[in-house]
């Protein structure tokens, strides 16, 4: 297995094991080559003499053409929560002495009317258009439902080899399907080995729960593992991969969960004296620890795609990513301290940090603002979630950002596929009159402002379900249209 790093510097929380190997330098006679120069300082070419000596921006003898106007197109293999839908309880409800009540969406997955309420994991497959016609094959995570997901859709859609995986965090739903990859590389059957990219926390964590991924001599049993190169990405920096511009975005996930402070001991008491107080004597318990969030990642696939399957808070620093144009933060705080309850929604509890920024400001035109073509956003449930999205934030969001189109995602089967679709209509005026009132009238009343505010601009929003396949073509202009295909 190889590691490498896409960083200026190797951290001293880098394990040397893995620093070893970030200079693409052969760890044993059977050592793949080192793939394609990441990011290279600007104008700094490769010599024959930088190759020989096994530089680190030692490229593939095919360079990859970097092409920030591809036509890509994105596949959702999944769209539920880590979960995923349907749930076993629901289809066995009745099966209980005390059953609930039905469950609308998970039963519906019976039958073939239901089937965009049948959700995997949160996953993607994007593609990009290479100038020899042929398409590269991204794919976004590979989760417990991910071997699932490719026995329908890798046939369906024509897809087989996978050029680069993009991990977004550690959780089982985005990299418990890792072990199922050795399906392509076994004997070289598909492909010898599969690159995957990754933070250097999401590499540790895998590293620490099967340590053959990383390292193929830590194999037992038969020894029949995936093979790996392990590309460690600067969560600040831009990187290419199969030519397409990739931004990643470093937002929340929820928390850590540390183990409470320890109960103080009773073994030298400071017993107090008759000018004491009882209170003097005892020591004050420990604060609460600070807040520590988990980081996740996005990715902005340029020109055209913003993927956010899992956030429950942006930090201003990648709103600057995703801002094309800064807005003016005179401006926006101007706006939020007059508009505080609609574009400053509280923190629930403590339990995340506090909510995402405001959105774009009333005053400002929708110029102001730069309009990506598609936005994939979490969304779990109507209300807040320490994790993900409710409605309320994933409203502030989009009103924020203004994409041409939104799908949300990473639902759970509190609403089903054709609830949320009627809550889109409702936001674009196409709804029909009374379809949905009670669902639409329980959104509205947790988003308030916002959710007017969405509806005056007629934002366009739909709920995305597995096997959605989206298609963004740049014209000759620069244009970028933007299609659903069957």
């Amino acid at each position: 297995m190889k590691i490498r790093f896409d960083v200026p510097g190797l951290t001293s929380s880098t394990p040397d094991r893995w620093a070893i190997r970030s200079a693409g330098q052969a760890t044993s006679s059977q050592a793949r080559p080192a793939a394609c120069a990441i990011d290279r300082p600007a104008g700094q070419e490769l010599s024959r003499t930088d190759r020989a000596r096994k530089s680190p921006l030692r490229a593939r003898e095919r360079p990859c053409l970097v092409m920030d106007n591809q036509d890509l197109e994105i596949i959702l293999l999944g769209t539920g929560t880590s979960g995923q839908l349907p749930n076993v309880s629901c289809l066995t409800n009745h099966l209980d002495p005390n059953p609930r009540p039905a469950c609308r969406t998970c039963l519906s997955t019976t039958t073939a009317e239901g089937k965009n309420n049948i959700r995997r994991n949160t996953s993607a497959v994007v593609r990009g258009k290479r100038p020899d016609g042929s398409k590269s094959l991204i794919l976004i995570d590979c989760g417990k439902s991910f071997l699932s997901s490719a026995l329908e859709f890798f046939p369906k859609f024509g897809l087989r080899k996978i050029d680069a995986v993009l991990l977004t965090h550690a959780h089982a739903d985005a990299i418990n399907g890792l072990d199922d990859l050795r399906g392509w590389t076994l004997k070289g059957v598909i492909q010898p080995f599969v690159k995957v990219y990754v933070s250097a926390h999401t590499l540790s964590e895998i590293a620490r729960s099967w340590p053959y991924m990383v390292e193929s001599s830590k194999a037992t049993g038969g020894g029949d593992v995936p093979a790996f190169e392990w590309i460690v990405i600067d969560e600040n920096r831009d990187f290419f991969v199969e030519g397409i511009r990739v931004t990643p975005l470093n937002v929340h996930h929820g928390r850590f969960f540390d183990p409470p402070p320890a109960a103080p001991t009773n073994s030298s008491p400071n017993l107090p004296t008759c000018s004491d107080s009882l209170s003097d004597a005892i020591a004050p318990p420990p604060g609460p620890a600070p807040i520590r969030p988990f980081f996740c990642l996005g990715f902005i696939f340029h020109p055209s795609i913003v993927y956010l399957s899992d956030v429950s808070y942006i930090p201003e620093s990648e709103w600057s990513k995703l801002l094309l144009t800064p807005l003016s933060l005179d401006a926006l705080t101007s706006s939020a301290s007059t508009n505080a309850p609609m574009f400053s929604p509280a923190p629930m509890d403590q339990l995340t940090p506090p909510a995402s920024p405001p959105a774009t400001p009333l005053g400002m035109s929708a110029s102001d603002s730069p309009a990506w073509p598609v936005l994939f956003l979490d969304c779990l449930f109507l209300q807040e979630h320490p994790s993900h999205f409710g409605i309320l934030h994933a409203l502030t969001t989009i009103l924020r950002l203004q994409p041409t189109r939104t799908y949300l995602m990473g639902f759970s089967h509190a609403l089903s596929h054709e609830e949320w679709t009627a809550l889109g209509q409702d936001l674009d005026g196409t709804r029909e009159q009374g379809k949905e009132e009670a669902i639409v009238q329980t959104a509205k009343s947790l988003a308030g402002e916002v959710w007017e505010e969405a509806k005056k601009r007629a934002v366009s929003v739909r709920p995305a379900f597995d096997g959605l396949r989206i298609e963004c073509e740049v014209d000759a202009k620069g244009g970028i249209h933007v299609r659903e295909l069957d």
